[in-house]
């Protein structure tokens, strides 16, 4: 069974962009679109998104990255 893909933002970042917990969002890196899950997390600084290695999305290092709903 494998795990959704998912991002973790901070509740302001959320709110900026308008996404709630649970909701579909599109996240892109380097071109490369992924389709991920939104989860909130009220301990992460606004403007920082976690995004975990194992999930397929091509991500190696630190960087920037695009969250749209």
């Amino acid at each position: 069974r494998l795990a959704q893909p998912f991002v973790t933002l901070s509740p302001a970042q959320a709110d900026q962009l308008k996404l709630e917990n649970g909701a579909g969002a599109t996240v892109t890196v380097d071109g490369v679109s992924t389709a991920v899950e939104v989860r909130i997390d009220n301990s992460l600084p606004d403007g920082v998104v976690l995004v975990p290695r194992s999930m397929g999305i091509p991500l190696f290092a630190p960087g920037a990255i695009e969250v749209k709903s």
